[in-house]
């Protein structure tokens, strides 16, 4: 699949198809990695309640 890369000011933007985005099951935050020529997406897990950082009532 093939994207532009859009100039907002100093950054830039790139808008997934919304089924691409479904099939990868992301949602609203991702994670970001620099790679050799590649930007990685990646969903971000969200962390499990600890048990034994909870204090009794």
């Amino acid at each position: 699949m093939k994207a532009h890369i859009v100039r907002i000011g100093n950054s830039g933007s790139i808008r997934p198809p919304k089924t691409l985005l479904q099939g990868a099951r992301l949602e609203d935050e991702v994670g970001l990695q620099a790679d050799s020529g590649r930007i990685l997406i990646s969903r971000l897990l969200k962390p499990l309640l600890n048990l034994f950082l909870v204090k009794p009532a």
